[in-house]
Formats: structure tokens, C-alpha cells, sequence
């Protein structure tokens, strides 16, 4: 039945939704996208730059970024999760 719990299907953010709001953040909030790379990661003395959502599911978001160590510099990728996952799209906002 539909109001069955377990037949329903759950919420997703389609790959062209997430897309759409990967381009938003990264264009008009790109300083919230640094601190949540800088949330994300415990290492000392590195310089985080070009910090870019890649990817938002309702269980989180995945974040690229280049971090310097010196004269060392490396593109890392980190997966930032929900606590608790998102139960609608809406709430991503």
C-alpha cells in the first residue's frame, strides 16, 4: 500500500539538482564552501585554496580542495555528512 512506510521510495537529489546547487555554492558562497572544507579536515599547518562542492547527496556533501604544506601542494577530496541526513531536498537550503 502507499502509505506503507517501507514501499515508499526515499527522497533523492537527482545528479542534475545536485549539479545546480554545486554551481550556486561554488559561484555565490564560495567562503561557506572553504569552512566546510575546514570543518571537514584536522591537519595543521596546511593552506586551503580552490575549496569546490562536487557532489550533494541527503547523507552530505562531497568537497575538492587543494591544501599546501610548504612548497608541497595536492588536490584531496573529503565527504562532508549530514548529522542527521537531510529528509527532503528542501531542507539542504
Amino acid at each position: 500500500s502507499k502509505s506503507d512506510p517501507s514501499t515508499m521510495s526515499e527522497e533523492v537529489i537527482s545528479d542534475e539538482t545536485s549539479k545546480r546547487m554545486c554551481t550556486h555554492m561554488n559561484m555565490d558562497h564560495t567562503a561557506s564552501v572553504h569552512g566546510m572544507v575546514l570543518s571537514c579536515i584536522k591537519r595543521k599547518g596546511e593552506s586551503i585554496s580552490d575549496a569546490k562542492m562536487v557532489s550533494i547527496s541527503m547523507q552530505g556533501c562531497q568537497l575538492k580542495y587543494v591544501a599546501c604544506h610548504g612548497n608541497v601542494c595536492e588536490m584531496n577530496t573529503v565527504f562532508m555528512k549530514f548529522n542527521p541526513p537531510l529528509k527532503s531536498v528542501s531542507e539542504s537550503r
